[in-house]
């Protein structure tokens, strides 16, 4: 009677139960389930009892049903993510986790399965409201540059309106000068390929849509930010170095996401500055060799620095020393690092200042990354 009242509590307290509660034989055929899997699943309770896993589960097939056996009889819980096709033919996602015991001699495995279908759409809204902010991240350190964005498009455009005007000239004298009209023509294409290749980074750091993965240098993408910062740089009167590590491996990600970060860093160190008597700011920009073969930048300013116990805090969202900043800069640069295998850190620079590194893992296959790397190169401008 007692055991009877026993089983029928426990039923009870299994049927009540928020996740989908099933018990395996060692073959995986369903010996019991209660209400709740049930209703997600929409069978009845006899519809389910010997059928196994691969009856609704649409990512367990017979050999990872063996793998996931393997586990249990070590003694592991097993978790995983798959996708349950309910009677109705609509899939929804979920977390399982089983484990085994002994009941009688014999050995059964309980599952528990949650629905995580809004934990999924929760996640899904977190990385559009991410990628929203990168975004708009990109347009205001774009704000930031306009002058040199400018700059930089008005000097190929103005090339080529000399050498089209001297490209008349030859062709219109008495005695036409193809050779040298050749020239001044290459040269317009030149340039033009040279703006369109502006405007192209400048859309691909507001648009919306992803860019593929490519093969980077990374000293390239840095120079091509650089071109782009140069009139921040001289309108705030920093002095730039550059000391970029020839023979470095090429790296695999995002072109556009890695610029974004070296112009973040490269625009915070000139702000970090402002409070400095013109013709003492400097700021270094350096690539090397890892210890892995990857690749190190480092962005540093001779500014006040930070507190050592704010380094900590320097890439949590919303946080913030500027007055009238937002806090996403850092943490953004922080998410797109991570996202591409490295990390990015902060420390003081020497001896004043502060510095941002970050690491990227070598691109795979790539024939420079076993070469060692040769001496440095430096440039002031």
């Amino acid at each position: 009677m007692a055991l009877r009242e026993s089983e029928a509590r426990f039923r009870t307290f299994v049927d009540h139960a928020t996740d989908m509660f099933m018990l395996h034989d060692d073959d995986g055929r369903v010996l019991d389930v209660n209400r709740n899997a049930c209703e997600s699943l929409g069978y009845r309770r006899d519809e389910l009892i010997g059928v196994t896993a691969l009856f609704f589960d649409l990512e367990m097939d017979e050999a990872s049903w063996r793998i996931n056996r393997e586990r249990l009889k070590a003694g592991d819980i097993a978790t995983l993510e798959s996708h349950y096709r309910r009677k109705d033919g609509s899939v929804f996602p979920v977390e399982v986790r089983m484990r085994e015991f002994c009941e009688g001699g014999q050995r059964q495995i309980i599952s528990l399965s949650r629905d995580i279908t809004e934990r999924k759409r929760t996640a899904e809204i977190f990385r559009e409201m991410q990628a929203e902010l990168t975004r708009a991240n990109r347009a205001a350190a774009m704000g930031q540059v306009t002058a040199s964005v400018t700059h930089e498009l008005s000097q190929p455009i103005t090339a080529m309106l000399c050498n089209a005007e001297a490209a008349l000239n030859w062709l219109g004298s008495l005695s036409p000068n193809v050779e040298r009209a050749q020239r001044a023509l290459a040269s317009i294409v030149a340039d033009a390929k040279r703006g369109g290749e502006i405007i192209g980074w400048i859309r691909s750091l507001i648009k919306r849509t992803p860019a593929r993965k490519e093969s980077i240098d990374v000293n390239v993408a840095i120079q091509d930010v650089i071109t782009i910062a140069r009139s921040e740089l001289f309108k705030r009167s920093v002095l730039l170095q550059t000391d970029l590590a020839p023979g470095l491996p090429l790296v695999e990600g995002y072109r556009v996401q890695l610029q974004q970060v070296i112009l973040n860093l490269i625009l915070n160190a000139i702000e970090a500055m402002d409070c400095l008597d013109e013709g003492r700011r400097e700021l270094r920009i350096s690539t090397a060799a890892d210890d892995s073969n990857g690749v190190v930048v480092a962005v540093r300013d001779n500014g006040p620095g930070f507190d050592a116990a704010m380094v900590d805090r320097l890439f949590e969202p919303f946080y913030t020393t500027k007055p009238d900043g937002i806090g996403m800069g850092l943490s953004i640069c922080h998410s797109i690092i991570e996202a591409h295998g490295g990390r990015l850190w902060a420390g003081a620079n020497e001896p004043r200042g502060a510095v941002f590194q970050f690491n990227l893992r070598p691109e795979q296959g790539d024939p420079r990354r076993d070469q060692q790397c040769g001496g440095a190169q430096s440039n002031w401008s």
